[in-house]
C-alpha cells in the first residue's frame, strides 16, 4: 500500500485572492452606500412630506375661509355686473382677479393635500386614515452651529455624499483589477511538501518528506494581454 500527504502553495494564486479578497471587500462598502443613500432619500422625502403635510394642517382652515371669501365676491361682482351698478369692464377684470386668486388656492390645496397622502403612504398608513401632525418645537429649528464654516459644512457634505464614496471604491476596484492582469503576467511560484508511505517490506525506509519548489509561467497570458492594449488603443 502506498499513501502520500501533501501541502502545495501558489505564491501567484496567493496575491491574486489577495486582490480579489481586497475587491470584494470594497463591493460591500458599495453596497453599504447605496444603502445609506437609499436610508437618506427615505428621510428626506419623510421630511419635505411632513412639512407639506404640517403646512396644509395649519392652513387647511384659513384657505377653506379665504374661498369661501372669495366665492362671495364672486357672487357679488356678478350681481354688479347684472345691475350694471359698474362699467362692465371692471367687473369683468375684477371677477377675473377672483377666479385667478381661487384657482391658485385651489391648486395650493390639492398640492398640500397631495403631501399628506403621500406622508401616509410612506408610514405604510392604511389608506384614508386619520391623523394629526404634532408641533414642531422652535428650539429644533435653528440655524447652523457656529462650530462649523460654510467650507467646512461644504467638504463634509462632500466627503460623506455616497455617490462620490461609490466612485471611489469603483476606482479601487478597477485599480485592483489593473494590478491582478500585472500579476497574472508573472511567473508563478508553487511550494510542495508532502509526507509519503510504502508498505513495501523491503524498503530500509518505508517513511519519508519530499519538498519541491516549481516555477511556471504561462506564456498565453502575455498574447492576451497585447490583444487588450491592441483592442484598447484601437478605441481610442
Amino acid at each position: 500500500m502506498v499513501a502520500s500527504a501533501g501541502l502545495s502553495w501558489n505564491v501567484l494564486d496567493f496575491g491574486v485572492s489577495w486582490f480579489t479578497a481586497r475587491q470584494n471587500a470594497d463591493r460591500y462598502l458599495i453596497v453599504d452606500e447605496r444603502r445609506r443613500k437609499a436610508v437618506f432619500t427615505l428621510v428626506q422625502e419623510v421630511q419635505v412630506a411632513y412639512w407639506r403635510a404640517y403646512a396644509h394642517q395649519l392652513m387647511s382652515e384659513r384657505i377653506s375661509t379665504v374661498v369661501a371669501d372669495a366665492r362671495v365676491a364672486l357672487a357679488n361682482a356678478q350681481q354688479i355686473e347684472v345691475e350694471q351698478i359698474q362699467s362692465p369692464l371692471e367687473t369683468l377684470r375684477y371677477q377675473k382677479s377672483l377666479l385667478e386668486n381661487l384657482r391658485q388656492l385651489w391648486q395650493i390645496e390639492q398640492e398640500l393635500v397631495s403631501a399628506r397622502a403621500e406622508l401616509a403612504s410612506l408610514m405604510t398608513l392604511p389608506p384614508g386614515s386619520n391623523f394629526r401632525l404634532a408641533p414642531v418645537e422652535k428650539e429644533k429649528i435653528g440655524p447652523l452651529p457656529d462650530d462649523f464654516s460654510i467650507e467646512q459644512l461644504e467638504q463634509i457634505a462632500f466627503q460623506n455624499n455616497p455617490d462620490i464614496r461609490e466612485q471611489t471604491y469603483q476606482s479601487r476596484i478597477s485599480a485592483q483589477e489593473a494590478r491582478k492582469a500585472i500579476l497574472k503576467m508573472l511567473p508563478g511560484i508553487s511550494f510542495n511538501v508532502s509526507r509519503q508511505y510504502d508498505s513495501n517490506s523491503f524498503l530500509v525506509d518505508n517513511q519519508w518528506y519530499e519538498s519541491s519548489a516549481k516555477l511556471s509561467w504561462n506564456l498565453l497570458s502575455l498574447l492576451s494581454v497585447d490583444r487588450k492594449s491592441t483592442r484598447l488603443n484601437s478605441s481610442h
